[in-house]
């Protein structure tokens, strides 16, 4: 089973395209209360959002951390190790041999990025303020 979270019912469509079994709209509810059994938690936002995913993970499940900052860290693997459960850290170096790969996979079909909004270089300000409304879908690109 894939869980997802999201906000709204655009977007849950969405991750439904994507794949997702079971949606949680975490703006009425509480996922750490309804999702159990877990085997992988992807959490993007860190904060107290790592503590709570432990609680939601099925024994030997893994937490991994894609934000990779803030001082909970080292509080969470601690507490991820105590509970038997497993916490990586996930980060993203630029190298030309990994965009080469993710290049070969999009032109095979096993990779999709979701473009949301396409933008002239220009708007890279405009780009900016979408991006920090938290409330884009997709990549937006910017084009020279």
């Amino acid at each position: 089973m894939l869980a997802s979270t999201s906000s709204t019912v655009a977007k849950q469509a969405f991750l439904r395209e994507l794949g997702a079994d079971e949606l949680v709209d975490y703006t009425s509810v509480d996922f750490a209360a309804v999702l159990r059994e877990i085997d992988v938690v992807i959490d993007p936002m860190a904060e107290e959002y790592g503590p709570r995913s432990l609680d939601v993970l099925a024994a030997g499940g893994v937490l991994i951390d894609v934000r990779g900052t803030g001082p909970d860290r080292a509080q969470v693997r601690a507490l991820a190790a105590h509970r038997g459960l497993r916490f990586a850290q996930f980060g993203v170096k630029r190298s030309g041999d990994d965009l080469r790969h993710l290049t070969e996979l999009v032109a095979r079909g096993a990779l999709r990025v979701d473009v949301g909004q396409t933008l002239p270089l220009a708007g890279a300000a405009k780009a900016h303020e979408l991006i920090e409304t938290g409330r884009t879908q997709g990549k937006i690109v910017l084009l020279p």
